[in-house]
């Protein structure tokens, strides 16, 4: 399996803001040093100065870093505590942030006189052939994002390598992500409603063109403070529909649990887009509420009730949402692909419909569907409530007679 096949490490970062009362030295430590056996066991970049940078306060054992190959990925001078540093046509002033397939900084374009946002390919291990594959991930990353030309996906300026290191550049977004806002407060929701419509209408544009984008979640959607609109980014494990890419095989789970589509969870390459319409519900949900739909205290966990859990209805979480966006929302998180929207431009017109006041296409699910639902997710305790049931009348039966 290579090295894009693999799921990315959770970062410690992203466990302690699902599990804050975490955050202690003692844990923390130890967090941090199974992150960095998970990814030198994926393959994936462990280097030392990022791991001092995220984490500064620790003192971390130099023994955990003795299984990476070679030196310290990056290119030649970069370190993420000096700040200027040239990188081919631009400027690096800021780090802003690590991720599985790059590095993103904040950088100066001279020659276009403007600030830009640049992710830089993490090359793992000094071992060729992964060296080789991270970088054909995040080509392909790349040119995914660059081939869409939509208002609420992130723009890519620029593709390239310097010093055989590949990046590309992107309009740098100022707002922050929706995960980060949603996380303070829930999000008024015709205000959450516009912000997935539009995104939704972004990923009708790349469904158009045959692309998937699987990892559809707040932390991606970044928001223009300018404009107040919200822009699709991170394309790290798109795919083309119906292509060969060699990136996913059956069997694999890649992607964020709390916001992954059943389907995606049982075999991940042979998700089509009604995967990413759960995902924009996941998102819708997330907004509405402060919470994802699922989560647990681990992974697997997690996985388990997105296959065998019915959310909780985002109404009975927050009573500020109106009946119908709690309709739209559940619609889009049905477990069955064929019972969801049908495609993302559907999902952005019924958003719409709420936001103008219309009435919407979907229908709340009815008493019998509900009671259905539940004897799917409770079958042994289903099964023994029908026996019992079934015991009774046999018995008022017996005595009637």
């Amino acid at each position: 399996v290579s090295v894009c096949e693999k799921a990315l490490p959770i970062r410690v970062e992203d466990y302690l803001r699902e599990f804050p009362e975490l955050d202690v030295p003692e844990v923390v430590a130890r967090l941090v040093e199974q992150e960095i056996l998970a990814r030198q066991d994926s393959g994936f970049m462990v280097a030392p100065s990022e791991f001092v940078s995220r984490f500064p306060s620790l003192r971390l054992n130099s023994s955990l870093f003795e299984h990476t190959l070679g030196p310290e990925p990056g290119f030649r001078g970069l370190s993420v505590q000096n700040f200027p540093q040239p990188f081919g046509d631009y400027v690096l002033t800021a780090r802003l942030g690590q991720g599985g397939m790059g590095t993103v900084y904040r950088a100066w374009q001279p020659s276009a006189g403007r600030d830009v946002a640049i992710k830089i390919a993490n090359v793992g291990r000094s071992n060729a052939s992964n060296c080789g594959v991270q970088t054909s991930c995040f080509e392909t990353e790349a040119h995914a994002a660059a081939s869409l030309n939509h208002d609420n996906v992130v723009p890519i300026y620029d593709v390239g390598c310097v010093e055989n290191q590949s990046y590309y550049a992107m309009r740098l977004i100022e707002g922050g992500d929706l995960y980060s806002l949603s996380k303070q407060e829930p999000i008024a929701p015709r205000r959450a409603a516009k912000y997935v419509s539009g995104i939704a209408w972004g990923v009708s544009a790349a469904h158009a063109m045959g692309l998937l984008h699987r990892d559809i979640k707040p932390q991606n959607i970044m928001l223009d403070a300018m404009t107040d609109r919200a822009m699709l980014t991170d394309f790290g494990l798109a795919v083309w529909q119906g292509g060969t890419s060699g990136l996913t095989h059956a069997g694999q789970v890649l992607g964020t649990p709390s916001y992954m589509a059943p389907e995606q969870v049982a075999d991940f390459s042979r998700i089509d887009a009604r995967a990413d319409i759960y995902s924009l519900g996941g998102t819708l949900y997330q907004l509405l509420t402060g919470e994802p739909p699922f989560h647990a205290a681990d992974v697997p966990e997690t996985l388990k009730q997105v296959v065998e859990a019915e959310p909780v209805a985002p109404r009975r979480l927050n009573t500020a949402i109106p009946q119908d966006l709690n309709t739209i929302c559940l619609k889009c998180l049905e477990k069955d692909p064929a019972m969801r929207y049908a495609t993302a431009a559907e999902l952005a017109q019924e958003l719409e419909r709420y936001l103008a006041g219309d009435p919407i296409h979907a229908q709340p699910a009815g008493c019998l569907n509900r009671l259905g639902k539940w004897c799917e997710s409770n079958k042994c305790f289903a099964a023994s409530l029908i026996v019992l049931a079934s015991a009774a009348a046999l018995a008022l039966l017996w005595l009637s007679l």
